[in-house]
């Protein structure tokens, strides 16, 4: 369990930090960081940067307890046990003389810090890194990203364009894209966008800012267009540039104008543009910004209603004064920016302008632009409205908890529960499932637009074509319709109504070895594990289900062999079928399986089936494991529990401890092998033997610094009609006196 922070012993949760970590390297830093006692937790609503900005925020990432989370990684026993390894004893050295070197790192380090200004400096660096640090993005991306969105559409529309016209693409798109920006020019602004730090002492901050002024103002100076440009601001120093320093004139603009001026409106609201780059002390923050003018700041820490306080940060409350050390937002008229909501219709646009350019006859142009209009109706009938995005992470007693929320309507799916979730293993190494409903809604549009498609190159293929070529084509898809005719039934009156209840799953284990996988391979001295994967799908009706399966393998056979007997050169074409499977029953389904050459060489265990049972299909690489999905087991990890009693959409699982186990034979083996290739004699032998013995024991005792992870956890469900996921990372540290390699 992680001691308490009062406690001040020696604890382990390690988070995002932690990963892709250097040991060596993640000493030096945590040296330089090391200080005081962990603070008590604060209440995040109101101490933390997500009080200062506005409510009507565009984005917003917050990271916080930096340092606190690296000291307790450094004070754990697992960090005090890795670095008494002696691999990673060679390379902290080898590190440390290279960093002594003559010219290396630390001569310039030393050099730097022997004036007491520049060592202050770096003391300010660390500890604006320690507390907090934040990003920020002004309402203003709203209507900047919206508009970029919609450029991005419009090019792409304008080259389908281009395409039916046989005019100039690249031109085309580059006109396109001019215009879009023309019509959203007020939104074409900069957006604030602020990199903060929590400081806390900022009047030296501030100094330090101001010691840099003068060597910032020369170096600006030189450059003729900046000149004057850089000036003091209270507490900060600010670079203010406008669109008018840009050649216009050079970019050619003109070029892809039908008629003279015509995108000037454009370029003069581009040329009244202000950029202002800013680096200021606000407070007790840090502030790096991008913004629209020298005011763009005034939202951070002003009078207004501050984003902590939005109704979608609600759930935040109960949780303000756990020991957050994550918090994200994105806002919903950001989300709907970004995912083009609402440009359905301008899309459909550019596409009937496409259309009406192209030489199709003009009753087939009307009934396209029709079905046009008909599918951006159907689309938006099954386009969610993107809602806010929010999402927070705390430390616990033995690791993190996350909460994260969707909060788009999600209604529909409040009473949909993942059935898969039992017929996971019981406890896998990595598992994740989600559950759903099936009306075949999504196939019948799908299908239909399938046809309408279709049917129209149909026709204007028909339209073009000389009499050979259509009565080969009629001729071809008179045998072929059919059988797709009885696809789409299969699929209507046999597979979806199979699957009302439905949903997919992976899972992967490790619970079969063998001492030789395939013969060709050298026989082991003890059976060696190998990883399982599993994949699943949820049905509702097992006899429906079995039938489609069977009617599709039948249908299949039947389709391939008329597209055999429609090919010119059909003997060139090889004769396939797929063969009836071999089929056994178990206590939990039926296993259908094609049994795998002798000349494979593959271990008997190894055998890819196909099972069928009461609520579940699996496709496994073994019998064994086939029927381990197909029965219904709970779902029960070792430290690892279900953090949601209620009707689950999905579950993810990781148990990392069972994934090392099984990977450290196998270290063990390439250790063992590997050394023993080196030896060529008894001496060698034994030599090799003595190294073998030395990286194994390394090799094991690192094995159970990973595991101090424990794996993780998380579910999704509907709550209040919006989607939350939580989940759970549990890290518990090595017993103290654990730290010492083991014989």
């Amino acid at each position: 369990m992680l001691p308490r922070m009062s406690d001040r012993r020696p604890g382990w949760a390690p988070g995002p930090l932690l990963r892709g970590t250097v040991p060596a390297l993640l000493t030096a830093v945590v040296l330089c960081l090391a200080g005081g006692p962990a603070r008590a937790a604060d209440d995040v609503t109101k101490d933390s940067a997500l009080a200062k900005v506005p409510a009507d925020t565009a984005f917003f990432a917050d990271f916080l307890r930096n340092k606190e989370q690296i000291m307790l990684l450094y004070n754990s026993n697992a960090y005090k046990a890795l670095r008494k390894l002696p691999i990673v004893q060679m390379a902290e050295k080898q590190l440390q003389a290279e960093a002594k070197k003559e010219g290396g790192p630390l001569e310039g380090y030393q050099k730097f810090t022997k004036d007491k200004q520049n060592k202050e400096l770096i003391d300010l660096l660390l500890g604006a890194l320690a507390d907090e640090v934040f990003i920020w993005g002004g309402k203003e991306w709203n209507g900047l990203l919206s508009v970029l969105t919609k450029a991005n559409n419009a090019q792409s529309m304008a080259s389908l364009e281009a395409a039916v016209a046989s005019e100039d693409a690249q031109k085309a798109q580059m006109r396109g894209l001019l215009l879009e920006f023309q019509k959203g020019r007020a939104d074409l602004k900069v957006a604030p966008l602020v990199l903060g730090f929590k400081v806390k002492e900022p009047k030296k901050v501030a100094a330090q800012i101001k010691r840099f002024q003068k060597p910032l103002q020369s170096l600006v100076d030189s450059v003729d267009q900046l000149k004057g440009k850089l000036k003091v601001q209270g507490d900060g120093l600010v670079l203010t540039l406008d669109g008018s320093m840009i050649p216009w004139d050079d970019a050619n603009i003109g070029n892809f104008e039908d008629k003279k001026g015509e995108f000037d409106p454009l370029i003069n609201q581009l040329k009244k543009t202000t950029l202002t780059v800013s680096l200021s002390v606000k407070g007790n923050y840090l502030l790096l910004a991008l913004t629209g003018g020298a005011k763009g700041l005034a939202a951070f820490g002003g009078k207004g209603d501050s984003l902590a306080g939005r109704e979608e940060l609600a759930p935040l409350k109960k949780f303000a004064t756990k020991k957050i050390t994550t918090l994200g937002y994105t806002s919903a008229d950001f989300q709907k920016a970004a995912a083009g909501y609402g440009n359905l219709s301008e899309m459909a646009q550019g596409a009937k302008r496409a259309v009406n350019k192209s030489e199709l006859k003009e009753a087939r142009k009307k009934s396209i632009l029709k079905d046009l209009d008909d599918l951006v109706a159907d689309l938006k009938k099954f386009a969610r409205k993107p809602g806010a995005r929010f999402g927070f992470s705390f430390l616990t007693d033995n690791g993190y908890e996350e909460y994260s929320y969707n909060l788009a309507d999600f209604r529909k799916h409040a009473k949909t529960d993942d059935k898969l979730i039992r017929h996971l293993g019981g406890d896998p190494i990595f598992a994740a499932s989600f559950g759903a409903r099936s009306d075949g809604s999504t196939y019948n549009l799908v299908q239909k637009w399938i046809k309408k498609s279709y049917g129209h190159a149909e026709g204007v293929f028909l339209e073009t074509a000389d009499d050979n070529t259509k009565d080969m084509y009629k001729k071809t898809t008179a045998g072929i319709f059919p059988l797709l005719k009885k696809l789409d039934e299969t699929t209507t009156k046999l597979l979806i109504p199979s699957m009302k209840e439905t949903g997919l799953g992976i899972v992967i284990d490790a619970k079969w070895s063998s001492k030789q996988w395939q013969k060709d391979l050298p026989k082991m001295d003890k059976a060696m594990p190998m990883l399982e994967l599993g994949l699943l799908v949820g049905i509702s009706d097992q006899k429906k289900f079995t039938q489609a399966m069977t009617t599709y393998r039948k249908t299949i056979n039947e389709l391939y062999e008329k597209a055999r007997e429609a090919t010119p050169n059909k003997d060139n074409v090889p004769d396939f079928k797929l063969a009836t499977p071999e089929s056994k029953k178990g206590k939990n389904g039926t296993l259908y399986f094609w049994p795998l050459p002798d000349e494979a060489g593959l271990d008997k265990q190894f055998q890819p089936v196909f099972g069928v049972g009461k609520d579940v299909a699996v496709i496994a690489l073994s019998k064994a494991h086939g029927e381990r999905l197909l029965g219904s087991t709970p779902l029960k990890l070792k430290e690892l529990d279900i953090p949601a009693k209620r009707p689950l959409l999905g579950v993810c699982v990781l148990n990392w401890p069972a994934l090392v186990d099984a990977a450290m034979p196998w270290v063990e083996f390439s250790i063992n092998s590997t050394t023993a290739s080196m030896a060529e004699d008894d001496a060698g032998k034994k030599q090799a033997a003595a190294k073998a013995k030395q990286f194994i024991q390394q090799s094991r005792q690192l094995a159970r610094i990973l595991k101090c992870f424990k794996g993780g956890v998380g579910v999704t469900y509907v709550e209040d009609g919006h989607l939350v996921s939580h989940s759970k990372i549990v890290i518990k540290d090595l017993t103290e006196g654990a730290e010492t390699p083991q014989k």
